[in-house]
Parts: structure tokens; sequence; C-alpha cells
């Protein structure tokens, strides 16, 4: 039996996990970071969208590390974990679009992208950081956006394309022949 495509999407998970881990981690951190330093300068903050976007980053990384416990532990979950991947993968389509557009202007007349030879009001030093942690969280925000995309992408191709891909004859027939267990769903 040729391993290669099961070592193709090993590698691509895998690769992705390296990257959707310590992002959703620093997300959660700038977010509540942002949270606190718009609370403490008494910056505007849209409130329900930093709880509702702070509620999904918490979310996906207690799924995640349930996930990979589960998968790796309980056979019996597997049907318990694509439908969390499904719900995560569904709002990580939806939230950051309406974070971003909440969002986006919060510091106006400040440029997005933060110049340092910009006059920011004062004190301009926590009105430089604030406008780098807002950057910086929605720049990882956007990148958790895309591992999971290539995740739900990942899913989508049936393992005999992939097989097809590597030149593997499969003894699988059609997608719904395969076994529950053997697709990863996210």
């Amino acid at each position: 039996m040729d391993y290669t495509p099961t070592i193709f999407y090993a590698c691509c998970t895998s690769c992705l996990y390296l990257v959707q881990v310590p992002t959703v981690i620093l997300c959660t951190l700038f977010e509540i970071m942002k949270i606190n330093l718009f609370h403490k300068h008494k910056l505007p903050l849209n409130e329900p969208i930093e709880y509702i976007y702070l509620a999904l980053v918490i979310f996906t990384l207690v799924s995640t590390a349930l996930t990979v416990y589960i998968q790796n532990c309980f056979d019996n979950w597997q049907k318990v974990v694509k439908w969390i991947n499904r719900i995560s993968s569904l709002l990580w389509v939806l939230i950051p679009v309406l974070y971003t557009s909440f969002t986006i202007n919060e510091l106006s007349p400040i440029p997005f992208s933060c110049p340092k030879d910009y006059s920011y009001p004062n004190p301009s030093k926590s009105y430089y950081n604030a406008c780098l942690i807002r950057f910086l969280n929605l720049m990882l925000m956007w990148i958790m956006f895309l591992t999971t995309f290539f995740f739900t992408v990942l899913a989508l191709i049936p393992e005999r394309k992939i097989n097809d891909l590597f030149g593997v004859k499969s003894n699988i027939k059609n997608d719904d022949e395969r076994k529950e267990s053997d697709v990863y769903d996210v």
C-alpha cells in the first residue's frame, strides 16, 4: 500500500495546525489586550462585536484542544468533533467580516497602518500602542480565517481525488463508501 496520500494529508493538516494553534492563542491575547487598553484610555470600543469575537477565539482555542484530544483518544466521538469543527468554520467565515466592518475605522482619523511619524492625540504612546494592537489583532484574525478556510477546503477534497493526484489505486469506489472516521472534517 502506498502511504503517499496519507502522508500528504498529514503534512497539510500538521502545517495548518502549526499556524493555527499559535495564531488562535495570539488572537485571544491581543483581543484581551485591546479591550483592556481601550477601556483604560477611554477609547471608542464597539463592545458587542469585541466580546463576540473574544468568545469566538476562546471557543476556537478550546475546541481545537478538544478536537486534538478527542480525535486521538476516543473513536466514538468523531461526529461530535465534526460538528464542533463545522460550527467553528461557519463562525470563522461570518465573524471576521462583521468584526472588520465594525472596527476598521474605530480609531479614525489615525491611519490603519499606525505610522510612527503620525501625530497621535495625547497620550500619544497609548494611542500608538492601541493602534498597533488593533492592527496586529486584525491581521492575526485574517490569518486565522485563512487557516480555517484551508482546513475546510482540505476536508472537502475526497480521498479518491488525493489518491488520484498521487497515482495511487484506491479501494474506494465512490465518496459514499468512505468510513465516517476516515474523514477529517473542519
